[in-house]
């Protein structure tokens, strides 16, 4: 389906700019420019992709199942925590150089095990019940009349 194919394009993305994250984390000499700007650009792509999948998943509730509502007020909450963990790290490299090297080394690798998990997740609930749901059903074929 189209819809879940351009957010799996976008988890492609996403997890690009997240190795990148984590191939600058070690703190290299003047890494924090482009983990700045890594962080940034992450931030705000994962805004426009949170919201996108969230205003597609909020049509969809009075046709779920009472379980995948659940699930959608899960994606909602695990949305919000990867929003607040960027910001804590966008906070974090914006002080002062240098910035804290320790925190960052240490929340990094959290924020990205996390943001991965969510993705899979997605990928193996979330989207095939969005496709299951959103899918034309195939035309049922009118009965032959005999006269």
């Amino acid at each position: 389906m189209k819809l879940t194919e351009e957010l799996r394009q976008e988890h492609q993305g996403l997890r690009a700019k997240l190795a990148l994250l984590e191939a600058l984390l070690p703190g290299q000499e003047g890494a924090s420019a482009a983990l700045r700007e890594i962080a940034f650009t992450l931030n705000q792509e994962l805004s426009g992709h949170a919201q996108r999948e969230e205003v597609l998943c909020a049509e969809l509730p009075p046709i779920f199942p009472q379980t995948a509502r659940v699930d959608l007020e899960q994606l909602h909450a695990a949305h919000h925590d990867q929003q607040q963990a960027l910001e804590r790290l966008l906070g974090l490299l914006w002080r002062d150089e240098p910035y804290p090297v320790d925190e960052v080394t240490r929340c990094v690798p959290q924020m990205i095990a996390a943001l991965r998990a969510q993705m899979a997740l997605e990928e193996t609930r979330v989207f095939p019940a969005l496709e299951e749901r959103l899918s034309p059903q195939p035309p049922v074929p009118a009965p032959e009349l005999v006269w």
